[in-house]
């Protein structure tokens, strides 16, 4: 019974719960107990990010400045720089996973994929690099 499409607010929801129920079975979990959120440092609920950014009224993120403000911008980029420069430079994975690498900015190609592919925690990710694009060269 695939689940394909669109998630909306009640499944988003969900994976939120089940991302803290999978805390104890990673091998991130002691990062995670360094997240923003636990420390406070992004200054506004990052839960409530993610559910407007996965939600289909945001299909067409950027059109309205409101949605994502620079400052928030900033903020998450630093506490994931955090997190993610406490994490080991050689990972051992379990699979299923899907690897994603190359998105280059392209924000609803990554959420298309996710839709076919399942949201996570319903699926593992592995992403490589190049999540941006390199501007003008």
């Amino acid at each position: 019974d695939e689940d394909f499409g669109y998630y909306d607010e009640e499944d988003i929801t969900e994976s939120a719960d089940n991302r803290s129920n999978l805390k104890s079975k990673s091998s991130l979990a002691s990062s995670e107990k360094k997240s923003p959120k636990a420390t406070g440092k992004l200054g506004f609920d990052l839960e409530a990010l993610i559910k407007t950014l996965l939600s289909t009224k945001v299909r067409n993120i950027g059109t309205n400045p409101d949605e994502l403000p620079e400052d928030k911008i900033i903020r998450l980029i630093e506490a994931a720089t955090d997190i993610v420069t406490s994490q080991p430079v050689f990972l051992e994975l379990t699979g299923p996973l899907k690897i994603v690498s190359d998105i280059h900015g392209q924000y609803k190609d990554l959420l298309r994929f996710m839709d076919l592919a399942r949201h996570p925690p319903h699926s593992n990710y592995l992403f490589l690099g190049d999540y941006v694009d390199r501007g003008k060269q």
